[in-house]
């Protein structure tokens, strides 16, 4: 959210499951976020129209998870252009 707050309106969710909430004055989809992820080698899912649902595997590693950020950065950024 603070790297792309244009595009991130909040981030919610529980435990390791969750959500990025799209800001609702861009036209960018959850499906669209989705299938750059996908570009990008990351596997997230649409959870209704402005957001984008992470269900990582309760063994994810810390640096799975720093691999995670960085395709997330990287999907944004593709999409801010």
């Amino acid at each position: 959210k603070k790297l792309f707050p244009k595009q991130i309106k909040e981030v919610r969710g529980w435990g390791l499951i969750q959500g990025l909430v799209l800001q609702n004055d861009i036209s960018v989809t959850s499906k669209e976020v989705t299938l750059a992820a996908l570009e990008n080698n990351l596997l997230v899912i649409p959870a209704g129209v402005k957001v984008v649902r992470m269900v990582p595997p309760l063994t994810i590693s810390k640096h799975e998870i720093i691999q995670l950020i960085n395709k997330l950065k990287a999907t944004f950024e593709l999409l801010s252009n």
